[in-house]
Parts: C-alpha cells; sequence; structure tokens
C-alpha cells in the first residue's frame, strides 16, 4: 500500500473529456444544474466523515483480504476527494491483488498524476507482484521510473544536517484532574505516516474516565500523504553513521516528552505505547531505558533486537511488556511478534501477548486489554 508523496509527475493520459462524457460524468455523480443553492439540505455532504464512513471499511477489507470489497470503497471515499494521490495508490493496489494489469496501471498512473511519487515503493510493492509481469503495466513502471529520474535529477544534491526543533503534542487529562495529584503518564507514539491528533484520540477506546495522562507526540520528521503526515525517522541513504544517530535522537526526544510532564506535573508512573512504525520504536526507546518505564505496549509493530545495542535485552528483562497484535496483519506480520514474545519469554521477562481476530489496527478490545494491564503493572 502507499507511501510518500508529493511532486505531480505523469503528463500523459491527460486528455479533454468529450461534451458526451462531461454529460456522462454530471448524470452519475453531481449535476449542478440539479442543485437548489437555497436548500438547507444542499451542504450536508460537508458533514460525512469520510475515513469514518469510507476510509477505514477500505482499509480494513483490505487487510482481511477481500481486496473488491476494498476498492468499492476506496472509489466511494475519491468520489469525494479526487485529489488523494495516496488513496488512489492504495485503489491500484487493490486491482493488482486481483490480477488486473489494466486497472492497476490505469490507477497507478493516476496516483502518481495526484502526487504519489515514491518510485522505488512502488517498484517493490508486493501488492503488484500478480500483474508485474503484464507487458502492458511493465511498460507504465518503465515511464514512470523514466520520469523520475529525471525530476530527481532536478532536485541536486541531497544534504542530511541536524538540527533542534520543537514539535507538538495532543494530550488528555482525566475528567477531574487535579494540579497537586499524582497519575500515571501514558505516552502513545503514533505510526508511520500518521498525526499525533488521531492517535490521541485512543483516549475514547480506553474505557470511561482513564484516570491518566496520555500524551500523543508528534513524529518529528514530516511528509505529504493525502494531507500532512509524520514518520519516526527518515531515509539517510548509505550512510550508517547518520541513520544511527537517528534513532538517538528519537529517543532523546520521546525522552524529553516524558521530562516535559514529570517536570511539570506529578507523575508516579510512565508507560509507553506505540502502533506500527511507533510499535516498533516503543520497543526501541523502551527497552533501551527500563528505569524510565513502568512498561511498555507495543502494537502491531516489530522488535528488530539489532536495533538495541549489545547486552539490552539482559539489562531490559525487568520491563514488563504487553504485545498486542492483529492475527490477520498483512503490514506487520503476527508470525514477528510471536517471535517476539517467544524471545522475551526465553529471556524470563514479564510478557504478555494480546492477540485479536483482525489486521493492523487498534481496536476497542485491545485498548481495553491494555489499560487493564496497565493498571495491574503500576
Amino acid at each position: 500500500m502507499r507511501k510518500l508523496l508529493t511532486v505531480g509527475l505523469v503528463l500523459f493520459l491527460a486528455l479533454p473529456m468529450t461534451a458526451q462524457e462531461t454529460e456522462e460524468t454530471d448524470a452519475s455523480f453531481v449535476n449542478p444544474e440539479l442543485i437548489d443553492p437555497y436548500s438547507e439540505d444542499a451542504g450536508e455532504f460537508l458533514d460525512l466523515d469520510l475515513m469514518e464512513v469510507y476510509g477505514w471499511k477500505a482499509y480494513q477489507a483490505y487487510q482481511d483480504g477481500d481486496y473488491e470489497e476494498s476498492a468499492k470503497y476506496y472509489l466511494a471515499y475519491l468520489n469525494y476527494n479526487t485529489d488523494d494521490g495516496g488513496t488512489i495508490y492504495n485503489l491500484a493496489c487493490c486491482y493488482g491483488l486481483m490480477g488486473n494489469a489494466e486497472l492497476a496501471g490505469k490507477y497507478l498512473i493516476r496516483s502518481v498524476k495526484a502526487g504519489f511519487e515514491d518510485l522505488e515503493h512502488i517498484s517493490n510493492d508486493p501488492d503488484f507482484n500478480p500483474v508485474r509481469s503484464s507487458e502492458g503495466f511493465s511498460s507504465i513502471m518503465d515511464s514512470l521510473i523514466s520520469i523520475a529520474a529525471e525530476e530527481k535529477a532536478k532536485e541536486g544534491q541531497t544534504v542530511f544536517i541536524p538540527s533542534d526543533a520543537y514539535f507538538k503534542s495532543h494530550v488528555h487529562f482525566p475528567a477531574d484532574f487535579e494540579t497537586d495529584k499524582s497519575y500515571t503518564l501514558l505516552v502513545g507514539l503514533h505510526g508511520w505516516g500518521a498525526k499525533p491528533e488521531n492517535f490521541v484520540q485512543l483516549w475514547y477506546r480506553f474505557g470511561d474516565n482513564p484516570d491518566f495522562i496520555y500524551v500523543a507526540p508528534q513524529a518529528p520528521y514530516a511528509f505529504e500523504l493525502a494531507d500532512m503526515g509524520y514518520s519516526w525517522d527518515t531515509w539517510i541513504p548509505d550512510d550508517s553513521v547518520k541513520r544511527y544517530d537517528l534513532g538517538l535522537r528519537t529517543e532523546q526526544y520521546v525522552l524529553n516528552v516524558v521530562d516535559h510532564f514529570k517536570n511539570t506535573y506529578k507523575i508516579d508512573n510512565v508507560f509507553l505505547t506505540g502502533f506500527s512504525q511507533g510499535g516498533g520504536y516503543t520497543y526501541y526507546i523502551g527497552l533501551r531505558n527500563p528505569d524510565v518505564f513502568a512498561g511498555i505496549m507495543p502494537l502491531g509493530g516489530w522488535l528488530a533486537d539489532e536495533w538495541l545495542g549489545e547486552g539490552v535485552l539482559e539489562e531490559a528483562k525487568d520491563l514488563p511488556v504487553f504485545i498486542g497484535h492483529g492475527e490477520k496483519d498483512m503490514r506487520v506480520e503476527f508470525e514477528g511478534a510471536k517471535k517476539a514474545y517467544k524471545m522475551l519469554k526465553k529471556l524470563k521477562y514479564d510478557v504478555t501477548f494480546f492477540t485479536f481476530d483482525g489486521g493492523h489496527s487498534v481496536p476497542e478490545e485491545e485498548c481495553k486489554a491494555l489499560v487493564e494491564w496497565m493498571i495491574n503493572k503500576r
């Protein structure tokens, strides 16, 4: 599925509509001649939550392997948001998985025209494996790669320079919050390409009246999807020293978030959770700082023990761990979560493995189990 996007690239297949096609488009979608601008109901479509009505259903159907159903919901979503390159790309992926090379190529071109330009990701995305050998699809890929190379050459060389900056966090406090009372702090790291203002809304899945402070910091590296999204790291090619430094800087940033709240409020315990990429960094930051956290809860994430450093797993074995993962997760493999659980169990960790019948998501049942576990550990 989708990754980065920015500049528009492809200029072909942008033919003007005929009068008949324009008439058919108006009839199929919205004919301005049929709109009463004075009607109180004329703008009701503006109240539609696209992600709630279409987006999440499309995503869930994709996770469940029902690509035809997913394509239906993506098409419905795109009726209201026609220039969302990331979603058009997801639609192309659905056609790729269905083995429809013609439609996969058609919507892939449309996604790039709408701003999706991560050609390296497209070239390696397994969603297109069923159609990659098709002559028509191969021709499209060759054209996209050629154009991308030309555009890349115009950008000049890239230099990465470290710098300090301020980043926002979104916070929920208990309903009866009192400044002179001690509270548990839960820090939540959102997934790749997501935003803190969305991840902080897990608050409403934690159950009635959570009695802890929940903060979702914004990851430091921004890029555009349908709108702005964020990542906990960025790709620095062919420089292992900078990539190592990148992880250390992200680790220090999250610790700065913890320090800010401990210095501002009365905090008795700190827990760390995160989803997907945020789940991977939950393992990384938590295991490297077991004295800071009362427990960590990686959700839909992965444990890359080669990240951690020599002896880290042994030194952190007193840190309680809650692993949450969907059994049908197609983005971060469920088997990886099982492997992490077995590894930590073998090392005598206090580790809980919570699974659910679903894909790459954070359902309410998992959130409530997480809170119950956290209450028992603090």
